[in-house]
């Protein structure tokens, strides 16, 4: 009996080590340089992409890492890895395997780096092509089985140190994100992805230059649809909140968004877009609705409303005109009341539909377009009702008048007082393009004011109009010395753009 009980023994000793031998032998294999490359041989199979694994690390109690993977861009972009990751790990409910849902216990994803290259087309340069294996060709008229529709659940999601880049076609950033982290659960009910995850942003930079920080929301993925329902950020000293929706799985991938910023700091945004930030400082509010799609950015539509409190535009802060000659505090100090407007995106263009600069004795309305490659047409109109402007334009006109003889309209009557054209407004245009923009005055100007404000500013002036005591009774309609009615498409800084004007940038 002893020595069957010795036997049993010995086999029960050779059997446990037969089994964590095998174990130890499955691990070794499952963790050797050759399952590695086997592994990355069958995805760069599948996808058609060439891709890098640093490491990895499989335990037979459920639980992977991988470590240095990296996945190339489409040439020429090789140099910039379309993906990079520093870490991945997660451990599988080995009992769930055998469930029909298997559970994952926890993923866990850190130092992920994502570069998206846009193409002239407006979608995005991917490396994504299936490699057709040697000696396999398509059945011909047979259909393909239709993939198995899995179900799993993820109870914890763990993502740090995400950052993300995207590039116009001429290589500029056209919005990056940096140290994105993300905590949450997912699930897979027969093959439809969900989760839930509550996502924080460090930056944020979109195109020119405009950055938000601190950025928070909560994220919901559901029927291929991804909605951020409450997203809040700090922007240029002032607060940012809004909502987005956008369609992952349809073919044009829409998105809707809504956003609404509170005092934020004109010298900051300027600042940020790489401006001069003593060039406009003031609160801004503004909000925005629209919608576009993410495989053409560009064009995004959508319309909104703009206003900034107390301006001060400091290139006006040293008088442009004696202050005993004027009464216009704002060209004066160069603080105004208010900048305030409402404005569309379409077509690649930023219109202002109405766009009015408030302040005590002047006000400007201007409506036009900017592109998104900074062109500009813009048409605008000055009006000063102050008394003292008014005056001294009338003391002049008088003046001229004794010297040079009065000047009546075509119709007989007399010509309007230089007060009366102050007050209706004098027309002028704005083209070129933002960095070097180019007034033109296009009626009479008493004064010169459009010019004077326009040469303060840095602007490059064009055709002064002449002033409306200039003589030319017997000029010829049309001539240089005639003075040219004002442009009548030009509305007054009160008036709502006339149909068919497309109107201009906030700011």
């Amino acid at each position: 009996m002893k020595k069957i009980l010795l036997v049993l023994g010995v086999l029960a000793v050779l059997f446990v080590v037969l089994v964590l031998g095998g174990l130890f032998y499955v691990s070794m294999q499952l963790n050797s340089e050759s399952t590695r490359e086997q592994i990355r041989q069958a995805v760069a199979e599948k996808t058609g992409a060439d891709i890098k694994i640093g490491g990895h690390s499989i335990s037979l109690l459920g639980s992977a890492s991988v470590e240095g993977l990296a996945l190339a861009n489409a040439a020429p972009h090789e140099k910039s890895p379309l993906v990079s990751l520093k870490q991945f790990k997660a451990k599988v409910g080995l009992l769930s395997l055998f469930s029909g849902t298997p559970v994952v216990e926890r993923v866990e994803v850190q130092g992920l780096e994502i570069n998206l290259h846009q193409t002239k087309e407006g979608g995005f340069s991917l490396p994504f092509q299936k490699k057709p294996v040697e000696g396999e060709e398509p059945a011909s008229g047979e259909a393909s089985a239709p993939a198995p529709k899995l179900s799993a659940r993820v109870e914890a999601i763990e993502v740090s140190g995400v950052s993300v880049q995207v590039f116009d076609p001429e290589q500029a950033v056209l919005a990056s994100v940096k140290d994105l982290s993300a905590r949450g659960k997912a699930r897979l009910d027969a093959g439809e992805p969900a989760a839930e995850l509550e996502a924080k942003i460090a930056a944020l930079q979109v195109t020119p230059g405009l950055q938000a920080a601190n950025i928070s929301t909560p994220v919901t993925l559901a029927g291929g649809k991804a909605s951020l329902s409450k997203i809040a950020a700090d922007f240029c000293g002032g607060k940012a909140a809004g909502s987005a929706e956008a369609g992952l799985m349809a073919e044009d991938r829409p998105f809707t968004a809504k956003m609404a910023v509170t005092e934020a700091r004109m010298e900051g945004i300027l600042k940020d877009i790489g401006g001069n930030p003593e060039t406009l400082t003031g609160a801004l509010r503004l909000d925005f609705e629209g919608g576009g799609s993410l495989n053409a950015p560009k064009d995004l539509t959508g319309k909104g409303t703009l206003h900034i409190a107390t301006p001060v535009v400091g290139k006006l802060r040293n008088p442009i005109i004696p202050a005993a000659l004027l009464g216009v505090p704002a060209l004066q100090s160069g603080q105004f009341d208010a900048i305030e407007g409402t404005y569309r995106i379409e077509g690649q263009k930023i219109i202002v539909e109405d766009l009015k600069v408030l302040s005590p004795g002047l006000r400007v309305g201007i409506t036009g377009t900017v592109g998104f490659d900074k062109t500009m047409d813009l048409q605008g109109r000055l009006i000063v009702d102050a008394g003292p402007v008014s005056k001294v334009a009338d003391v002049a006109q008088g003046f001229m008048q004794g010297l040079l003889g009065g000047k009546k309209e075509a119709d007989g009557t007399a010509q309007p007082s230089s007060s009366e054209v102050l007050k209706g407004g004098v027309p002028f245009t704005v083209r070129g393009t933002s960095e070097s923009p180019v007034v033109r005055p296009v009626g009479p100007d008493p004064l010169n004011l459009v010019s004077l404000i326009a040469q303060a500013l840095g602007f490059k002036v064009e055709g002064e109009a002449p002033p409306a005591t200039a003589p030319a009774a017997d000029a010829p309609p049309g001539s240089e010395a005639a003075p040219q009615a004002p442009a009548a498409e030009t509305p007054a800084a009160e008036e709502k753009p006339k149909e068919g004007l497309r109107g201009l940038l906030p700011f």
